[in-house]
């Protein structure tokens, strides 16, 4: 790169390169010169040199890191532009993030984080729809690694689409590579990771009818699972959350109800997460207009 001035230097910590890279790409989509060390930097040069000269060079920083500094920095312009509660910023980015997140985006940034993700979940569904049908069950699901086994384990019972690359190994690895490129979401040998704000605004973009049919897949493979394991305690605690920000209070509460006493089970009466999960059992029942104790 030399000495040659570049709009914006892309740093990020060593596991957040493939979101780097993808960062970098929509930089230079939007016409903006870009500094990324594994395009740019020579193989054993000094890092903290490297480093050093990146920054004197660039105009604009960004940090491609797993925790979204852009969402920090749009809550922070979008509160500052409109006067709003933070309380009441956090209550609605869930239910409504396409719209929030849409809103308050920094001059150093060319798109929003709403419209960062619904481009990527577009071009994706273009280019494997396979791998876009995975990225909507994930926004089903806990913000936590997603077992990649899980898919196949059920493939019986997905759409045609979703069955037919999840019954082959070899191509079910390349969806999971599509996914990952994609930015969406991660994929490690732990299972596939969505941000759960990534996971909001897909929920909230998503069509009426691709929305249920994501949640019900969601529901398949959690059910097609180990049901007591800790993790899929996590996705059905997720999957009601998601119902209850969604409208659907019935099915919210079926399904909470249900993660409740598997909580009990496991975990005991007084386990944090079984209380989180009875929280939102009264949250459901209060949307039903009901408040007698149910049983667990």
């Amino acid at each position: 790169m030399g000495g040659d001035r570049v709009d914006f230097f892309v740093s990020h910590a060593g596991r957040d390169g493939a979101w780097a890279e993808w960062v970098a790409w929509q930089l230079i989509d939007a016409g903006y010169s870009v500094e990324l060390d594994v395009w740019d930097w020579a193989a054993g040069r000094n890092f903290v040199t490297a480093m050093s000269e990146a920054l004197a060079r660039a105009d604009r920083v960004v940090a491609a890191l797993g925790d979204l500094p852009l969402a920090i920095a749009q809550a922070a312009g979008y509160l500052a532009e409109t006067g709003m509660p933070a309380g009441q910023y956090a209550a609605l980015v869930g239910p409504r993030a396409a719209q929030l997140l849409g809103e308050g985006r920094p001059p150093s940034y060319p798109r929003s984080l709403a419209a960062v993700t619904v481009l990527a979940l577009d071009r994706l569904a273009g280019q494997d729809p396979a791998a876009a049908e995975v990225a909507g069950v994930c926004a089903f699901l806990a913000p936590e690694p997603v077992p990649a086994e899980w898919f196949p384990g059920a493939a019986a019972q997905l759409p045609a689409v979703l069955a037919g690359k999840a019954g082959d190994p070899v191509a079910w690895r390349q969806v999971l590579g599509q996914v990952s490129r994609s930015a969406l979401a991660r994929a490690d040998p732990g299972g596939l990771l969505m941000h759960r704000l990534t996971q909001a605004i897909i929920r909230s973009c998503l069509p009426s009818e691709q929305a249920t049919a994501s949640r019900a897949v969601a529901e398949v493979i959690v059910a097609a699972s180990s049901p007591d394991d800790l993790y899929t305690l996590a996705a059905g605690h997720a999957l009601g959350f998601a119902l209850r920000q969604m409208g659907r209070s019935s099915e919210a509460r079926r399904v909470t109800e249900d993660t409740v006493a598997r909580r009990r089970r496991v975990l005991g009466e007084d386990h944090p997460d079984t209380l989180t999960s009875a929280s939102n059992l009264a949250a459901d029942l209060h949307a039903l207009g009901e408040t007698e104790d149910r049983p667990g």
